[in-house]
């Protein structure tokens, strides 16, 4: 049963996080606040209900706490609780977290770790304006470990991205 009140405030914080991201431009200087606004009223959402699942308040709201979440880089520990109740959320109904959202958050906090990432969903922005990923674990399994959990060939991602960049930053 969905928590219409619940996902509609998740909703509403998801707008906030993907709103500021939309509107930043390269040589903006980053102003986290809304990320830490978002954070803490998502910290009493969890304590409160747990994680929010596609069962509980339904996909987009799910969606809109992963994105908070992944925003969250000045918590890691939130972000490594987050990724367990995820974790553990997927396991008891395979559907309400959906994987890739497992592999985003995993290599979010191994790269914030200085260690290579698994799925490579992390990048760098070169000097000449392109991404670039972070470090990679074993990329010969990389795309097998990337199908595993929901998401596109490493290639096509990384054209996307550079891409998206190009477009965004075009104006």
């Amino acid at each position: 049963m969905t928590n219409t009140k619940l996902a509609a405030e998740l909703r509403r914080l998801g707008r906030i996080d993907q709103t500021r991201r939309k509107i930043f431009r390269p040589g903006d200087t980053w102003d986290d606040a809304a990320d830490r606004t978002n954070t803490a009223r998502l910290k009493i959402i969890v304590r409160a209900h747990g994680w929010p699942t596609i069962t509980k308040v339904g996909r987009a709201a799910s969606r809109a706490a992963w994105l908070i979440v992944q925003h969250a880089a000045f918590d890691k520990s939130f972000q490594r609780r987050a990724l367990h109740l995820m974790q553990a959320a997927h396991r008891k109904k395979a559907k309400d977290v959906p994987l890739y959202q497992i592999a985003y958050l995993t290599d979010r906090l191994l790269v914030e770790s200085g260690r290579p990432q698994l799925f490579g969903t992390q990048f760098k922005i070169s000097r000449a304006g392109l991404v670039r990923p972070a470090p990679i674990k074993d990329k010969t399994k990389l795309d097998e470990r990337r199908t595993m959990f929901g998401l596109e060939p490493f290639a096509k991602y990384l054209r996307s991205a550079n891409q998206g960049l190009k477009s965004k930053y075009k104006r």
